[in-house]
Formats: structure tokens, sequence, C-alpha cells
């Protein structure tokens, strides 16, 4: 059934909540996406099938094979053994802005309230901000007025994380049914088989709202008829502690070359007065940057090549090297947009 559907005739977000459905990854453009979704449509053995006539590796699970026919390459699984590293964004630490110090992100909660806040009235909202793919590497932890606004938000992220071209963001809102989740959870593991995880994410996420194809609201500063799965939308001056308690949100930037992060809303705290310069951007914590190996050499990477499936490398030459076009390399910066259309860590115009 899915394969005799044309895809080319859906729009690019319609495209991006099928992929959100069935667990794969939704950036890349348009012609990315149709191939991915066709790919996904087919069976095991009609997968192993086209790798094979392209003498390609047949091990790993569906979405394993799917990637790798999307890239034409086994990406170190052909004849020659793969090199096993480990993971460079797993246990990423992160970094408290105030007093400098490195911990792991399972001690950041724990810091952050004794480093900056204090017994008293609420005065600011405490909100976490993490990338949906890359094992949650890039992480933020965010202090708001309470009466902020999601243009507040979107501002910092744009300015910290996301802004190359002046692209369209917006946030999409779920409300969060607990009472549901156990059937979900049944659900989801009889359909285990057949539904693969986004990128190593938990399959439960999409059951519990946060990549559910049923948005209720949409917050933005562009209104879209392209949106059809959105019940409500809603502009960026709407406070955002309307939809703190009890809600999803994902906040996309760029819907061609979308880079995805999960905003969780942690509580009102007092914020100590801790001088003039407060906080930079209304940071608190932030990840460090992951130290990822070159892909040539494994010297310590510089450069990115591509945002699906990234590639790594210390230098321009090693890239050039292993195939890839100069133009394509683009500075490795601590973002998870970064490798994305042309960001480079600061917006195109500056």
């Amino acid at each position: 059934m899915a394969k005799s559907q044309d895809y080319s005739s859906m729009t690019v977000p319609q495209l991006k909540e099928r992929l959100r459905e069935t667990g794969y990854s939704v950036t890349g453009k348009k012609d990315e996406l149709v191939k991915r979704l066709k790919l996904s449509g087919l069976t095991v053995p009609e997968l192993k099938d086209q790798l094979r006539e392209k003498k390609l590796s047949m091990q790993g699970r569906k979405e394993d094979l799917v990637k790798r026919l999307q890239n034409g390459s086994d990406g170190g699984t052909g004849k020659k053994k793969a090199i096993r590293r480990k993971d460079p964004f797993s246990n990423v630490g992160v970094k408290c802005t105030r007093c400098r110090q490195v911990m792991s992100s399972k001690q950041e909660l724990e810091h952050v309230n004794g480093c900056w806040f204090e017994e008293g009235d609420a005065n600011v909202m405490l909100l976490q901000v993490k990338s949906y793919y890359c094992n949650e590497a890039y992480r933020l932890l965010l202090a708001f007025n309470i009466d902020a606004t999601f243009k507040a938000l979107d501002s910092v992220l744009r300015q910290v994380w996301m802004e190359c071209c002046g692209h369209m963001s917006h946030f999409l809102i779920n409300k969060e049914l607990e009472q549901e989740s156990s059937q979900s959870e049944t659900s989801a593991e009889a359909d285990a088989g057949n539904k693969p995880s986004a990128n190593g994410q938990d399959w439960r996420a999409a059951i519990l709202g946060m990549m559910s194809p049923h948005k209720e609201i949409r917050i933005t500063s562009a209104y879209s008829s392209g949106f059809d799965l959105v019940e409500e939308e809603k502009p960026m001056t709407e406070r955002m502690m309307k939809y703190c308690e009890g809600y999803s949100i994902l906040y996309e930037y760029d819907m061609g070359t979308t880079t995805e992060v999960t905003v969780k809303y942690l509580g009102k705290k007092h914020l100590q007065a801790v001088g003039s310069l407060l906080f930079v951007n209304n940071i608190l914590m932030q990840n460090v940057k992951p130290e990822v190996p070159c892909k040539k050499c494994g010297k310590l990477a510089k450069w990115i090549a591509g945002d699906y499936d990234s590639e790594y490398y210390c230098t321009k030459r090693c890239g050039e090297t292993s195939g890839v076009e100069t133009c394509m390399l683009l500075p490795y910066v601590n973002s998870p947009r970064s490798g994305s259309c042309g960001y480079t860590g600061r917006p195109l115009w500056m």
C-alpha cells in the first residue's frame, strides 16, 4: 500500500509527519524525504534484494537497511572490518555559565539549584532544551521571566543554536495524555517489530505525543495552510506559561533542512541576584562540545559534511581525499544544526 502512494504530490510538512509516524529522520530536502518514505514502505526481503544488487551489506535492522540504501554506501560495513569507536555523543558533559564548572548531564539539575537559585518567591521559569537526535547531546538549561513569550525562546534558540539564513520556525505543542499511556505502550510493544525507533529514540515518546501526527497547537510567526494536522495556530506573542504544565513541546527551525529540539518545563524558581550581568542569552547550563573523531584519521574533527548521517573531518584535506567536495564542508560547531544548510555558528549576514 505504501509503495503505490504518490509521495511526490505531498507537501514537505506532510512528508515529515509521515516519517515521524514510522520513526525515521525528517531531515533533508523533499526528494530525500520522498526516497526515505518509499524505502521505508518496502519489506526487509525487498530491501535486502536491492542491497544485494548494489553489493552492500545486508546486516542490521530495517532502519539500517533503509539508511544504507539511501546513502548508497556500507558506512564501513563492507569487506573491510569497521573500526568500532565509542559514540562521541554519549555521556557529553555540561558546563555552568556562572561558575564554569563542567559535570555530567545527570548532575546539572542538582548543580543549577545550588548555583543559580535560592529560597524565595518564584521570579523565573526553568526550561530544558535538548536536541532530538545525536543522543540528546546538545542541551541547554534556560531561565526566562514568568511572563515571557514564545518569541523570547525563539530568539534565544536562533541566536545560540539555529540562525543561518533567516528561516521560518515554529513550536508544535501537544497535551500529554497520561491516562492513555498504558494502552499506548501495550500497542507499541505489539508493533515493535514493525516500528523502528527514530535514530535511537524510544518509540514510546511518539506514542505519548511528542511525535504524534495529531498536533494540537502550532505557535508561529508565519501562518500556513500546509499544516493540516494542526488544530489551532497561535502567534509567537503567546505566553509560554500557558502551555508549560501538561504539554509536550517540539521546536523546529527551517522547514527544508529541519533542526528539531524538545522543550521541557522544569518549574518556577527564585533566581539569585548575582550582579548586572546575570546571564548571557538566558543560558544557565550548556553542553560541552562533543569531541568527534575525524572519519579519515581519527583526530578531533573541525569540519562537518551533511546534516543527515554527517561525516566529520579534522581538515578540509581529509574530507577532500574521502570524496567530499570542499563546498560541502562546514565548520563543526557546538550546535544540533551543525552541518545543516549554510550554518557556521553565526548568521550569514553577520
